[in-house]
């Protein structure tokens, strides 16, 4: 079950997700009453960018699983495990600095991939040592 799924369900859960943006508007000193124009208005931002936020959120919230009871705890990634995650990074990275138009980011947070981006990565998976999962991730 995803954690939209979760909050429609679990009136608990959205009220705490109702009380914590209350607290981090009061922390901002931005109060949350009247339209959404309104906020936008109040507090200087495009209402366009609050709806392409909003959409992020709901993909954010439809991806992200809930741990459901008997679950196994994933393990913890060792240190050497997590010093290939970095060094994966840095080379894909530095495949998107050599390489312009490899990764373009697009309207709504997602991204497109070159082919030659795509075949770098998938070489890069060929080699990986430890679960694929931790590759992915």
């Amino acid at each position: 079950m995803t954690l939209q799924e979760h909050c429609h369900q679990d009136k608990p859960m959205l009220i705490a997700m109702h009380a914590l943006v209350r607290e981090c508007a009061a922390a901002a000193g931005l109060p949350l009453e009247g339209s959404l124009s309104e906020l936008c208005q109040r507090a200087g931002v495009n209402r366009t960018q609050v709806y392409e936020k909003k959409a992020q959120l709901k993909q954010i919230l439809g991806e992200t699983e809930v741990p459901g009871p008997g679950r196994p705890a994933k393990a913890a990634a060792g240190p050497e495990e997590a010093w290939a995650g970095c060094a994966l990074r840095e080379q894909v990275l530095r495949y998107g600095l050599a390489h312009p138009g490899a990764m373009v980011s697009q309207r709504g947070a997602s991204t497109r991939y070159s082919d030659g981006c795509k075949r770098f990565v998938l070489d890069l998976a060929d080699g990986w040592a430890g679960e694929l999962e931790r590759f992915c991730a």
